[in-house]
């Protein structure tokens, strides 16, 4: 049958569509900074403001799995140099909340996360904080395995806080 879509209930409900209800598609309209990434995979050099646009798009949730992708691989193997490097940074900083601590020295003991048997993060932020250092740990849940900083730490303490917190 003609002028019918087919939708999954998933899709259903993010759009908040009922049965029998009439829905209007059109297709996407283009996004502006998926022209950086295409400069990117050329590979030339990107400036903050590309990145800034790129950073943007990808926090509103513009990017498909495969822009993402493409966006990865662009950037992949050494195909940025200092500068850019320093701009994509700070894109990404300026994409979400900041902490400000009104110290003169913050200190961060980063780790890729997530490694069954490593709990080096526990130690090396209680060693260091004892003397004084600010040490504010930021720590994401582990993917693959119950294993991340946060997963661990909250077998002692909530370590779920707001950003005010």
């Amino acid at each position: 049958m003609t002028d019918e879509i087919g939708l999954s209930d998933a899709a259903a409900k993010k759009l908040n569509v009922s049965p029998n209800e009439t829905l209007y598609v059109s297709h996407l309209e283009p996004i502006k900074s998926l022209s950086h990434v295409r400069a990117k995979i050329y590979n030339q050099k990107l400036d903050y403001l590309a990145y800034n646009e790129i950073i943007t798009d990808i926090v509103q949730g513009n990017y498909s799995n495969i822009d993402l992708t493409a966006f990865i691989t662009a950037c992949a193997g050494n195909r940025m140099d200092l500068d850019e490097i320093t701009y994509l940074t700070k894109a990404m900083i300026a994409s979400g909340m900041q902490l400000h601590w009104n110290k003169e020295i913050v200190v961060d003991k980063h780790c890729i996360g997530g490694l069954p048997g490593n709990r080096t993060t526990s130690l090396v932020v209680a060693i260091v904080t004892a003397f004084g250092l600010t040490m504010p740990k930021t720590s994401s849940r582990a993917i693959t395995s119950p294993a991340g900083t946060a997963d661990t730490m909250e077998v002692f303490t909530n370590v779920t806080l707001s950003l005010k917190k």
